[in-house]
Parts: structure tokens; sequence; C-alpha cells
């Protein structure tokens, strides 16, 4: 009969200790990363508050349903596969993983991402892609005099290659890389754009920001625009091992100043609930941009995951809390499979719906 030692109780949760200099690490990057956008972007944001618009617009289209089930409260939290959309930097505290989601939009709009993430053995680095597709069906066109021309078609895609690096236990940065390409009524375009972002992990808690979409005006046929760039910033605490809060300010470069609110709650090894909220003033009602969420998790391995559960004390070195991903380590014969689901209420309009399939090993 095969027996399994029990690990101790108590959290390993990294130190950070500030000698000298090492104290203004932190508060460098965030004004780095924040001043650099300031004097990057000064003229994109008046080029965008002259055309009145940006281009490639499904950039914005936030991925991943364990995200959304949180109101998009995300930047540092994401530390899994979805880091290649929400913050680059995430990448190297997750495990090797490949991951699906789907997005139902508004009349028959959709979206898929694809992505992945591989960490270096001792998670010092790690590389992730992701291919994002958004798909329109068919809709009306209309000329100058408001007369109908037919059926158009739009979509568009982004392809993405990301690296990140923890520079201590503490702190993370990754960048990515994306080819993207719209169509839209016979015209295409193609171009490339980038994303920068940072974390900072402290016991219980952590802050992330990140710079999206970087990169030169895009043109679609004749007409070019400024590149939806957005800037996000959050932190998040754990209250304890089971709960995660988090709250997060979006300031798109072609819109106003957006908040976001989420929790997460690990009811039990095996299911996780989320609830956020992201105010939608746009809208008819105050519930709009509510969004509830789930996971389902199964542990697959060469030990029954009820022994599993029995016989091994499970504990998340990074963030101390205890849960099923501790055991993926590369040769150990486990994977955990992830079932995710998000609802987004949005007044009057339809509800979009998100359902994503991951598998870590």
């Amino acid at each position: 009969m095969r027996t399994y030692q029990k690990r101790s109780s108590k959290f390993r949760v990294p130190r950070f200790e500030l000698r000298g200099k090492r104290i203004f690490i932190l508060p460098g990057l965030f004004f780095l990363l924040i001043w650099n956008w300031d004097l990057g972007t000064r003229n994109f944001l008046y080029a965008a508050e002259k055309s009145g618009a940006s281009t490639a617009t499904f950039l914005r289209l936030e991925q991943g349903a364990r995200a959304i089930g949180m109101g998009g409260a995300f930047t540092s939290v994401a530390d899994d596969a979805s880091a290649l959309w929400w913050n680059p930097s995430g990448l190297v505290r997750g495990n090797r993983e490949f991951a699906i989601s789907h997005s139902q939009l508004f009349e028959q709009m959709n979206t898929q991402f694809l992505s992945f993430a591989i960490p270096a053995a001792k998670k010092k680095t790690a590389i992730g892609g992701s291919l994002t597709y958004l798909m329109v069906p068919g809709l009306e066109g209309y000329d100058a005099s408001g007369n109908k021309t037919g059926e158009i078609a739009a979509n568009g895609y982004a392809g993405s290659f990301a690296y990140a690096m923890a520079l201590d236990s503490n702190i993370r940065l990754g960048a990515s890389l994306k080819v993207i390409g719209e169509t839209l009524a016979g015209d295409a375009g193609t171009g490339f754009a980038g994303d920068v972002g940072l974390q900072f992990s402290g016991k219980g808690w952590g802050l992330g920001a990140v710079i999206q979409n970087l990169g030169p005006e895009f043109k679609v046929g004749e007409a070019s625009n400024a590149l939806p760039q957005n800037v996000r910033a959050g932190l998040h605490f754990r209250p304890n091992e089971r709960l995660l809060v988090a709250a997060e300010a979006q300031m798109p470069s072609d819109g106003d100043l957006r908040s976001h609110f989420g929790a997460e709650l690990r009811a039990s090894s095996n299911m996780v609930l989320r609830a956020g909220y992201q105010p939608l003033a746009e809208l008819d009602s105050s519930l709009a941009g509510l969004s509830l969420g789930l996971s389902i998790l199964r542990l697959k391995g060469p030990v029954e995951e009820s022994e599993y559960e029995e016989n091994v004390e499970i504990e998340d070195e990074a963030t101390g809390v205890r849960d099923l991903r501790a055991e993926l380590k590369p040769g150990s014969g486990y994977a955990l499979i992830s079932f995710d689901y998000a609802f987004v209420f949005y007044g009057s309009f339809d509800p979009v719906h998100r359902i994503g399939l991951s598998i870590k090993f």
C-alpha cells in the first residue's frame, strides 16, 4: 500500500527585505511605467481626441472567464495563461498551461481566445503565446444617404508572444508583441502592437500595472487611426487562504476612467466562486456591469484525487494558499483541468456569457 507524507501546514511566503537603495525599486518601477506612458502617448491621446476614434477596437475586449467573473479586476492577480491579455508579467507565476475560451457577445458577435504558458523550471522566467479572433456575422451596410448596401463582413485577430521574468521572489516584469489584423467591408489592414506590465507581491497582497496596445497608427483601407491604448493598475488582498478581493482602475486612450471590483472564493478544493462589478454609467441599469462566475476543478494523476486530498496538505509556495495546483510540476504526472464560466449583466441588452477550459500540468 502506498503512503504519502503530510506536509507542514505553515505557509511559506517569500520575504522581501528592503535594504539600502532597494527600497526604491517598487515605486521606481511604477513611476517609470506611468511616466513613460504619459510621455510616449501625449501626442497619441491628442490625435485620438481629434479623430474621435480608435481602430482595432476588438483589442480592448477582455478575455478569460476567470478574470471576467471578477469584474475585470485582474491585472494584479493574473497568474495563468490569460495573463497574455491582462498582464504578461504574471506568466512567471503560473504552471505550464493551455487554455481556450469562447465569449458570446452582442448581436451574435463572438470571440475566441487561445493561450499557452511555459514557465522555466524554477519559475524565474516564462514564455507564452495567444491568439484572439473576433467574428462578426454579416451586418447590414448603409451608404451616406441611408440606403442599404447589403451585408458587410468584419473580423479581427491578434497573435501575441510574451516573455516574463522574476527580478526576485516579489517583483515580476513582462512584455508581449502582437501581430494584429482587421477586415471591414472588404478593406483590410495589419500592424503591430505591444504590452508591458509588472507585478509586485507581498504577504497576502499584491499590486499590478500594465500598458496595453502600444504601437503606431493602424490602417484599414485608406483610413488610419490610433490603436486603443489602455493603462490598467490594480491591487488585491487575501484576508484568508480561501478569499481574494481585488480593485482596479482603467484609463483607455479614447474613453473615460473606469473602475473594476472583484472577489474570488475557494468554496472547496474543486470549486471556485467569483463575483465582480464594473460600473457602466452609459447603460440604463445600476446593475449593468455585474458579473458572476465559477470554476470546476479536477485533478488527474497517479493518485486518485480523493486519496490525494486526504493524505497531502496542498500549499502554493508563492502565496501560502493551499490548492490543487501545488503538485503540478514537470514530470509529476498530475494535470489540473478547469472548466470556467462567467456571466455579465448589461441592463436591457442581452447578457454576455463566457466559457473556458484550461489544462495545467
